[in-house]
C-alpha cells in the first residue's frame, strides 16, 4: 500500500476488518479479531464514528445537496479519525499525546453517513436503523461508538432522544437549541457549538454596542428558532432590561403567503434592526418580499442573519436590481470556526489537511464510499471543493473539534480502566461524562464544555461578524459579485472591530433603531411671540408717552395745565409706571425653552420675574385709582355734612403702600421658599414611549397657597376700587374723572371675567395661553391709560384753543376762594374741583327756591348800597351807617360753598368796607344767577 495517501490508518483499518476472522461487540466498541494483527485475547478495539448529516433536502425550492458543507464535514470527520489513530497533532496539538503503541487502545473508523434530509422523520428513521443491533452477529453491520450530527436543532432533538435511549452519545457541531441541554430528555447529547442562549449574547452585545434598544426577530418555528428567541429574551433581561424585542415565527418551509404576512408584521413594528434566524432556503424570499415592502434594501433598515445559513458569499446580482439592493451590507453573526483575526493555527492546519485529501484519489474515494449510493456521484462535485480558503462559517471546523473531543474522551475512558481488550467496553454514559470534562485548544479556538450539559461554554467561543459587500475586483458595470468580509470579532464578551462595518446604506454610520419623530414642543411661533412683544411695546410706548405729556403740562402755566394739576400729577405718574411694569411682564411670558436653550437657566429667570412684574404693576395701577376715588369720596362725604376736610398726601399713600407691601411680602416668600421653575410636561407618547408632544410652563412644588393669597390681595383691591368708583360714578367732578375711572374699572373687570377662565382653560396650550394672557395684560394696561389720559388730552386741547373772554365779574379775593382753613393753597394745586353734588329731586327744588330768595335779597341790597354811596361823599362813612338788616349773612338758606358778605369783616380797612360789600354782593348775585 502506498504511503502517499493521507487517510492511511483508515484504509488499513478497513483492510483489517475485511480480513478479520470475527467481529464482536462489547458495549459500544467493535472487537476485530484476525490472525495477523490480533489474537483472540487481544483484539483491535474499534470506535465507529457515525455521521448524521444532511446530504439532500427536498422542498418547495428544489433539491439541495451538500447542505451546510456536509461533504467538507464528512471529510473533516475522516481526517480527525486518522489523526486520532496516528497521534497527529498538526491540527490540535493535544492529539500528539496519543502517539505511541500504548497511548490509546482504540482505533477510530467510519460508518456509513445517515442522510437526515433536514427532516425530523427521515432522521429519526435513520438513527433507528443505524442503532438497530439486529444483524451484528455476522460482522457486516457496524454499530456506532458515537454519532456526529445533526445540523438542525429540530432534527437533533428527536434523534438525541433515540440515541440516548439506546446508549449512544450524540455530538453536534451546529445544533444550538437550549432544549438539548435538558439531560433528562437528552442524557448523552453534547456539542462544540454554543447553545442559542449563549449565542444570543453575541447579538445582544452587538446591539448594546450600537445603542439599539428595539429589535425584531423572525425565527423558524422549531427547536432551533424557539430556543434562540427564548435565550435572547433571557440574556436581554439580564444585560439590557430596557430592550424591547418583538418576535415572529415562520415555518421551516414557509409559503409565499406566510412570508408576506410576516413581512407586514415586521413593517408594523417600525423597528429598523431585524434579526432573521430561519432556514437558509427562506432567507432570500424573505429579503425579496421585505424589499418590496420597503423594509430592506433601501438603506433604512439593517438585517442580521444567522451564521451558516447565508448563501450570499459569491452570489451574483444585476447591478441596481432588488437582489443587489437587499444583499448589500447584510450582516451575519455566529460562532467563528477558527478564522478570527487571520485564523487560529488549528484552522490553518485543518484547511491545509483537507486540501491534502485532493493529492491522492484513494482518500476521497474512501470517504465517498461511506455515502449512500444515491449521493456518491455528487460527492466533491461542487466547484472549488476543498480548494479555496475555508470559510469562517464552515461546518468542517467545529465537527473536527467534536470528533477530537469525543476521541480523546474515549481514549481516556478505556485507558484509565486498564482492562484487557476482551473486557474493554465504552458505555455512552462514560463517554459523554468524560467528553463534558474535556478542554483543549482546537480549530475553533479554546474548547471548553459545561460539565453538566455538555454544551460548549460561551466564554470559550469566538464570535464573528460577517459583512457581505461588493467584490469590486470581480464585479463589473452590469453585475455585482458579493464577498464575505469579517470586520469584527467578539472575544471575551467584547466586540472588536478591525475594519469598518458596511451597512445597507453603504456607510459605516450606525442608524437609530427607530425612525426619528418630529416632536411638537409647542414652542411659541415667531409670529405669536412677535405679536405679544408688539403688545408689550404698545403698552410701554403709551406709558412713556402719557408720562411725558403729564410732565410737560405739569410744568406749564395757563388753562391747559389745570387739566393735569387738577388730577394731581403724582397719581398719573404712578398709573403710568404701573402700566409700564405690567407691560414688561409680557417679555418673560414669551420665554420658553426654544429661546433659552437646553440649559433652561433663562427660563427659570423668566419664571421668577413674571409674577413680580405682573403683580407689582397691577398693584401700582389700581392702588392709584383706588386712592384717587377714595379721596373724592372722603371729600364728598364731608361735603354732605357741611364740613371742611383736608386730605393730605400721607393719607392717600397709606392704602397704596399697604397693598404694595402685601404683594411684595407674598412674592418674596414665594421666591424664597418655593421658587418657580421652568418644567417641560409630556403631553403625548408614541407606542415606543417617545415624546410626541411637550410643552413648557412655570411651576413650583406648592404654588396654590401663594396664588390664592395674591389673588385675594389683588382681586380684593380691584373689587374695592370698583366699589369706590361706583360710589363716585355720578359725582360731577372737574373733567368728569370719576366717570372715566369707573368705566375703566368696569371694562377691566369684564376683561378679567372673560380672560382669566380662558387662561385657565388654555393652560395646556402654550400658543393660546400666551396670546390670551398677553392680550389680557395689554387690554388692562391700555384701558386704564386710555380712559384716564385721552379725555384729559382732549380737555387740554379744548382749553388751549378757547380764547379767554373778558371777565365781567369781580373776582373774589384769595381768602374768599380758598376752601381750606389755611388759605395757603389754591384749588389748582389741590386737585379736582368739586362743582356740585347730586341731590334728591325734593332737595334740589328746595335749594333752588332758597337761592331765588337769596338772589332777590341781594339784588335789593345792592341797590340800597349803591343809593347810599351816591348820597355820601365818602363811601367809608356811608358804609358805617349801613343798616344791620341789609347784611347778607342774615339771609336764610345760604348754600355752603358760596362766599357770603360776612367774609368782608376780615378786611381791616373800615373806610372801604361799604365798597367792598358792594363788590362782593355784585359777585354773589352773578354767581347765583
Amino acid at each position: 500500500m502506498s504511503n502517499n495517501n493521507v487517510l492511511s490508518s483508515l484504509l488499513e483499518l478497513e483492510e483489517l476488518r475485511t480480513s478479520a476472522t470475527s467481529v464482536t461487540r462489547n458495549g459500544n466498541l467493535d472487537l476485530v479479531h484476525d490472525g495477523v494483527s490480533s489474537t483472540e485475547t487481544n483484539p483491535v478495539l474499534v470506535c465507529n464514528l457515525a455521521p448524521l448529516l444532511p446530504l439532500s433536502y427536498g422542498g418547495a425550492y428544489g433539491t439541495i445537496r451538500n447542505f451546510a458543507g456536509s461533504h467538507e464535514a464528512i471529510s473533516a470527520i475522516a481526517l480527525a479519525a486518522h489523526h486520532l489513530n496516528v497521534g497527529d497533532g498538526s491540527v490540535v496539538p493535544v492529539v500528539a499525546n496519543l502517539a505511541g503503541k500504548d497511548s490509546c487502545p482504540l482505533r477510530f473508523g467510519l460508518m456509513e453517513v445517515t442522510d437526515t434530509g433536514l427532516s425530523e422523520s427521515i432522521a429519526v428513521d435513520g438513527v433507528i436503523q443505524m442503532t438497530d443491533p439486529s444483524g451484528i452477529d455476522g460482522g457486516e453491520k457496524r454499530l456506532p461508538c458515537a454519532i456526529f450530527g445533526a445540523v438542525r436543532s429540530a432534527v437533533s432533538v428527536p434523534t438525541a432522544i433515540i440515541s440516548g435511549i439506546r446508549g449512544y452519545p450524540q455530538f453536534s457541531a451546529l445544533s444550538t437549541s437550549d432544549k438539548l441541554d435538558d439531560k433528562i430528555q437528552y442524557p448523552y447529547f453534547g456539542r462544540t457549538d454554543v447553545s442559542e442562549g449563549g449565542q444570543a449574547i453575541s447579538v445582544l452585545n452587538l446591539y448594546i454596542k450600537w445603542g439599539v434598544k428595539r429589535a425584531a426577530v423572525v425565527h423558524v418555528d422549531d427547536d432551533f428558532g424557539n430556543s434562540f428567541i427564548t435565550g435572547f429574551r433571557r440574556v436581554a433581561e439580564l444585560y439590557a432590561p430596557d430592550m424591547t424585542i418583538k418576535s415572529f415565527e415562520l415555518p421551516y418551509n414557509p409559503s409565499p403567503e406566510q412570508i408576506e404576512e410576516t413581512v407586514q408584521l415586521l413593517k408594523k413594528t417600525q423597528f429598523r434592526y431585524i434579526n432573521a434566524r430561519i432556514s437558509s432556503s427562506a432567507n432570500e424570499p424573505l429579503l425579496k418580499k421585505a424589499y418590496e415592502e420597503g423594509i430592506a434594501g433601501n438603506g433604512l433598515y439593517n438585517w442580521i442573519l444567522d451564521s451558516g445559513k447565508v448563501t450570499i458569499h459569491n452570489a451574483v446580482a444585476l447591478r441596481g436590481s432588488p437582489r443587489h439592493q437587499y444583499f448589500n451590507g447584510i450582516i451575519d453573526t455566529g460562532i467563528n470556526r477558527g478564522s478570527a483575526e487571520g485564523g487560529t493555527a488549528g484552522f490553518k492546519a485543518l484547511e491545509k489537511g483537507l486540501k491534502s485529501l485532493l493529492d491522492d484519489s484513494r482518500d476521497l474515494e474512501y470517504v465517498k464510499s461511506f455515502l449512500p449510493p444515491p449521493f456518491q456521484e455528487s460527492f466533491g462535485a461542487a466547484e472549488g471543493f476543498l480548494e479555496g480558503p475555508m470559510s469562517g462559517s464552515s461546518h468542517a471546523a467545529p465537527i473536527y473539534d467534536a470528533v477530537i473531543a469525543a476521541g480523546l474522551a474515549a481514549c481516556n475512558v478505556t485507558s484509565t480502566k486498564g482492562l484487557p481488550a476482551t473486557e474493554s467496553e465504552l458505555s455512552g454514559q462514560d463517554l459523554f461524562a468524560t467528553f463534558a470534562r474535556m478542554g483543549f485548544d482546537g480549530v475553533t479556538g479554546r474548547v471548553d464544555f459545561d460539565p453538566i450539559t455538555g454544551s460548549r461554554s460561551p466564554s470559550s467561543a469566538i464570535y464573528h461578524l460577517l459583512n457581505y459587500v461588493e467584490d469590486e475586483e470581480r464585479s463589473n458595470k452590469t453585475h455585482v459579485v458579493f464577498k464575505e468580509e469579517v470586520p469584527a470579532f467578539m472575544i471575551d464578551g467584547e466586540w472588536r472591530e478591525n475594519a469598518p462595518i458596511t451597512f445597507n446604506d453603504g456607510t459605516s454610520e450606525v442608524i437609530p433603531d427607530l425612525f426619528p419623530v418630529d416632536v411638537n414642543t409647542n414652542y411659541l411661533s415667531p409670529g405669536m411671540r412677535a405679536g405679544g412683544l408688539v403688545m408689550c411695546v404698545l403698552v410701554l410706548l403709551q406709558a412713556l408717552g402719557f408720562s411725558a405729556w403729564t410732565l410737560k403740562l405739569a410744568r406749564m402755566s395757563g388753562p391747559a395745565s389745570r387739566v393735569v394739576k387738577a388730577s394731581q400729577p403724582l397719581f398719573l405718574y404712578i398709573i403710568c409706571a404701573g402700566a409700564f411694569i405690567m407691560g414688561l411682564s409680557i417679555i418673560p411670558l414669551s420665554v420658553d425653552s426654544g429661546t433659552c436653550g437646553e440649559s433652561g437657566a433663562g427660563c427659570d429667570v423668566a419664571c421668577a420675574s413674571f409674577p413680580w412684574l405682573l403683580c407689582l404693576g397691577f398693584t401700582a395701577i389700581f392702588s392709584a385709582l383706588f386712592t384717587k376715588t377714595h379721596r373724592i369720596n372722603i371729600i364728598m362725604t364731608a361735603a354732605n355734612s357741611f364740613k371742611r376736610v383736608q386730605v393730605t398726601p400721607k393719607d392717600v399713600a397709606k392704602p397704596m403702600l399697604a397693598m404694595m407691601g402685601a404683594n411684595i411680602l407674598v412674592l418674596g416668600l414665594w421666591a424664597g421658599l418655593d421658587p418657580l421653575r421652568y418644567k417641560t410636561q409630556v403631553v403625548q407618547l408614541d407606542t415606543f414611549e417617545r415624546e410626541l408632544e411637550t410643552y413648557g410652563f412655570c411651576t413650583s412644588e406648592k404654588p396654590l397657597p401663594y396664588l390664592l393669597t395674591l389673588a385675594f390681595i389683588n382681586v380684593g383691591s380691584l373689587a374695592y376700587a370698583v366699589y369706590e368708583a361706583y360710589r363716585a360714578r355720578h359725582m360731577s367732578t372737574e373733567f368728569a374723572e370719576s366717570e372715566y375711572i369707573f368705566k375703566a374699572m368696569i371694562g377691566i373687570l369684564l376683561v378679567c371675567f372673560v380672560g382669566i377662565p380662558v387662561i385657565i382653560i388654555a393652560r395646556d396650550t402654550p400658543q393660546a395661553y400666551f396670546y390670551v394672557f398677553s392680550s389680557l395684560i395689554f387690554l388692562v394696561a391700555s384701558l386704564v391709560l386710555d380712559l384716564i389720559f385721552i379725555p384729559k388730552i382732549f380737555a387740554a386741547k379744548k382749553r388751549l384753543s378757547k380764547k379767554e373772554s373778558e371777565t365781567s365779574t369781580i373776582r373774589l379775593s384769595k381768602a374768599s376762594l380758598n376752601l381750606s382753613s389755611t388759605g395757603q393753597q389754591s384749588t389748582e394745586s389741590r386737585g379736582v374741583k368739586i362743582i356740585n353734588q347730586p341731590k334728591a329731586a325734593a332737595e334740589l327744588q328746595e335749594e333752588n327756591k332758597n337761592l331765588h330768595i337769596q338772589q332777590e335779597q341781594l339784588r335789593n341790597e345792592i341797590e340800597e348800597l349803591k343809593e347810599k354811596l351816591r348820597e355820601r361823599d365818602s363811601p367809608c362813612e356811608e358804609a358805617r351807617t349801613l343798616p344791620s338788616n341789609a347784611r347778607p349773612e342774615e339771609s336764610q338758606g345760604v348754600h355752603e360753598g358760596v362766599v357770603t358778605m360776612s367774609e368782608i369783616d376780615q378786611f381791616k380797612d373800615e373806610d372801604c368796607e361799604l365798597g367792598k360789600k358792594t363788590e362782593a354782593a355784585t359777585a354773589s348775585f352773578h354767581s347765583l344767577k
